[in-house]
């Protein structure tokens, strides 16, 4: 009797887990769909919440809170245990990420980010070269290629963004700030110019570094989703298919 009661528990937690699985990859069909009128994107996003939730007890109750055995059973809690995590850091991405990017002032397409960079970088390059030729020393271009270039080229201080420190930003404009005691007026303002690309960029680097992760979080946790369901489809299929050679 032991063993009907726990083949009949591991039954009904099994095919709830199944549905709140499905439930739960729908949300990422949902957002495809987003024109279909079916609740809006904030309603399924709390239901996704709730059912993630509801799907971590089930599924280890389903396993009684044990470590599994099999191959198969191995790579399923993995996978689960992954898209727990994952969900968790996505919670927080979505709810805090957004709210920093609307702070920070307009917000910056994602895929135009890489052509706004190139036409600050080739600001900031021709300001040097025109320092050059129009100043009386090379220390603006000699800044700019020891201090500066490398920091124009790409994205910079992603870790620095996410943690909102700006300790990057204040020691670029900080050497800038020194070198202008030794230059003259004309050099000075080319100095100045030059701060406000630096910030300029930065700012690029700060969208591109919080959006970034935002589209990357997606990529982790959506394709060890659809995993989850092969591995699940496996599970059940050597479950049943064991039963029945036992019958």
């Amino acid at each position: 009797s032991n063993n009907i009661a726990v083949k009949t528990h591991q039954y009904i937690s099994g095919w709830l887990l199944v549905g709140t699985v499905l439930f739960l990859v729908l949300y990422s069909v949902r957002k495809k769909i987003s024109m279909v009128p079916i609740g809006s994107s904030a309603v399924w996003l709390q239901f996704h919440i709730y059912v993630g939730l509801l799907a971590t007890l089930l599924f280890f109750l389903h396993v009684e809170w044990s470590l599994p055995n099999g191959w198969i059973e191995t790579t399923l809690y993995v996978l689960f245990l992954c898209i727990c995590i994952s969900g968790v850091f996505g919670l927080y991405l979505n709810k805090s990420l957004p709210k920093r990017l609307t702070r920070r002032g307009e917000e910056v397409i994602f895929e135009r980010i890489p052509v706004f960079v190139s036409q600050v970088r080739d600001e900031a390059e021709a300001l040097a070269i025109e320092a050059a030729g129009n100043t009386s020393s090379s220390s603006i271009p000699d800044f700019y290629i020891s201090n500066l270039a490398s920091f124009f080229i790409g994205p910079c201080y992603f870790f620095n963004h996410l943690i909102q420190s700006d300790i990057h930003l204040i020691d670029l404009l900080e050497e800038l700030k020194d070198m202008e005691r030794y230059l003259d007026e004309k050099e000075k303002a080319y100095a100045r110019k030059l701060s406000q690309l630096v910030k300029q960029k930065d700012y690029l680097d700060y969208h591109y570094a919080l959006q970034f992760s935002l589209k990357v979080w997606l990529f982790i946790h959506v394709p060890i989703s659809y995993g989850l369901l092969v591995f699940l489809a496996l599970h059940i299929t050597f479950v049943y298919a064991f039963q029945s050679t036992l019958q």
